[in-house]
């Protein structure tokens, strides 16, 4: 069983696969929702990274960590407002390649959010402001993530072992 293999996580009950793919559908509606708050979120945050990164004299390397994170959530936004097509007989493989999609989305969005300790040097006051928000927005994460796990796993992970690793440094 893997992480981002869905149709792993529920086993078919007594009603069949008709109960599977309402639950699956009911999963993808969840993270739409999740994410239609999460993204503005996200950016905003980002935003406040990219500016206490500048006025701490990393513009150049702000800026590209700001482009990188305005991207990731670009396609997040396109991807929540896409609906799953195809034929009745593979709407749920539609709607489970759509789960897929959005946890390797929420995983290259926590890539980019753990490359925030790499906005400053070790003894900047950034990475205080980097690690008090990466520590609310993985909670934050977390919280909101209950309709697919693996949407909020794959964000909150590469962010915690990023400052997991600033710490110990």
């Amino acid at each position: 069983m893997t992480i981002l293999d869905p149709t792993e996580t529920v086993s078919e009950p007594d009603d069949g696969p008709a109960l599977v793919e309402l639950i699956r559908a009911d999963q993808l509606a969840g993270v739409r929702r999740s994410l239609a708050i999460a993204v503005p979120v996200n950016l905003l945050l980002a935003a406040a990274t990219f500016a206490v990164a500048s006025h701490f004299g990393h513009f150049g390397e702000g800026l590209l960590w700001f482009v990188a994170a305005c991207a990731v959530n670009l396609a997040r936004i396109v991807q929540i407002r896409m609906r799953p097509v195809g034929h009745q007989a593979d709407t749920a493989t539609a709607t489970i390649s759509h789960l897929k999609v959005a946890a390797v989305l929420s995983a290259l969005s926590g890539i980019v959010w753990a490359l925030t300790p790499f906005l400053a040097s070790l003894s900047d006051t950034t990475n205080l402001f980097n690690l008090i928000v990466g520590a609310g927005i993985t909670g934050g994460s977390i919280a909101m993530g209950f309709a697919f796990a693996p949407v909020a796993l794959c964000f909150v992970t590469p962010i915690l072992l990023s400052q997991t690793a600033w710490l110990l440094s």
